[in-house]
């Protein structure tokens, strides 16, 4: 969209900590917040199913409510789209995101809006969940 390209290095080990987030990308506010989409890779053993067990259960605790969650496959890998909404600040913000389990990791695309602009949004926020794939990480 913007012309250019970016390949992301390690800064560190990240295996050492519980999530990193690897890249992030925002635009200018509409209604007050920025939409934005990022990428986080999450250092956790465990099943897709337990991961999104402990999801839901964050979500109810955090009172987001769950809209859409459908699976998928995203490079061979099991994966789960899910589409949920929830107050933060104040602010009514919906979220598209993209959960992709891996052996010992999950990488999770978050893409932000607030729930006003969020119909306009969506049509590019499935373009980024969707154009998401995994490669071999560079030695």
């Amino acid at each position: 969209a913007y012309g250019f390209s970016v390949e992301i290095q390690s800064l560190g080990d990240g295996a050492k900590t519980v999530a990193v987030q690897r890249f992030v990308v925002a635009d200018q506010p509409v209604g007050g917040f920025s939409p934005n989409c990022n990428v986080q890779v999450q250092f956790v053993e465990m099943s897709l199913d337990a991961y999104l067990d402990l999801t839901r259960q964050q979500f109810a605790a955090g009172g987001f409510d769950l809209i859409e969650s459908r699976p998928s496959t995203v490079s061979a890998h099991s994966a789960r789209t899910l589409e949920y909404a929830g107050q933060i600040g104040g602010r009514s913000l919906r979220f598209l995101a993209l959960v992709v389990s891996g052996a010992d990791r999950f990488w999770l695309v978050t893409c932000t809006s607030t729930a006003e602009s969020y119909p306009d949004l969506k049509p590019a926020f499935s373009r980024v969940i969707s154009s998401f794939s995994l490669t071999e990480p560079a030695k």
